[in-house]
Parts: C-alpha cells; sequence; structure tokens
C-alpha cells in the first residue's frame, strides 16, 4: 500500500508551510510588538499634544495632510504592485525591496493609526 496520496501530500504541504510562516512569525515577534506599541504610543501622544500644534499651523487641514500623506505614502511603498497601470495611461514602477526597515515602519504605522483611533474613542466619551 502506498502512503503517498494526495491527502497526505497536501497534508504535508500544509504542515510544512505552515510551520514556515510561524518560524517567520517567531524570529520577528520581538521586533513587530515593540514597533506597534511605539505606534501607538506615538498615536495617543499626538492627540495629547494636538492642541499644541495649532499655534504653529492655523488650520488644523494642514494637520490632517500631513498625517494622511504620512500614511498614505506608507501604503503606497509597502502594498504597491509594480504592473498597475498609474491613471490608465503607463505604467508606474517602483523598485523597492520589503527589507525589514520597511516591514518595522508599516507595523509602526499601523500601531500609529490604533493609537488614533483609541483616542477618537477617549474624545467621545
Amino acid at each position: 500500500m502506498n502512503i503517498e496520496t494526495k491527502f497526505f501530500r497536501f497534508f504535508n504541504n500544509f504542515f510544512y508551510k505552515t510551520n514556515s510562516k510561524f518560524l517567520v512569525f517567531q524570529n520577528n515577534f520581538g521586533i513587530t510588538i515593540f514597533f506597534l506599541f511605539i505606534g501607538f504610543l506615538s498615536g495617543n501622544l499626538f492627540g495629547t499634544i494636538l492642541n499644541g500644534i495649532r499655534y504653529y499651523m492655523s488650520w488644523d487641514g494642514y494637520i490632517g495632510l500631513i498625517l494622511l500623506f504620512f500614511i498614505e505614502s506608507i501604503n503606497f511603498i509597502f502594498y504597491h504592485n509594480k504592473n498597475r497601470k498609474f491613471f490608465f495611461f503607463f505604467r508606474f514602477s517602483v523598485k523597492i525591496s520589503k527589507n525589514n526597515l520597511l516591514r518595522s515602519l508599516n507595523f509602526f504605522k499601523i500601531g500609529f493609526m490604533f493609537g488614533l483611533f483609541i483616542d477618537a474613542f477617549k474624545v467621545g466619551s
């Protein structure tokens, strides 16, 4: 009897992929949690010192635009597909490798946005 059945190969393949993803998670867990917490702290501090920033910028829309530009720039760099057409006319390609610094910046951004989200609940209550 042959034990190399389709189910057995599927189970081995699933186990191998799960194990490799777990090893990547295990190697990067500490730095990811660190940047999530630093981003969360920065988001809460940004909501706290927002009144102080208003003395230097006359309109709150500028603060929102700068924040939106920061978040969307990181999203573009991290999630950009190089084969996608830009404005339906030409291809726009940026070659950036997704190294650990970029992943850490993305986790900082996620923590920052979560901190702003929690700060909005604090203001609303």
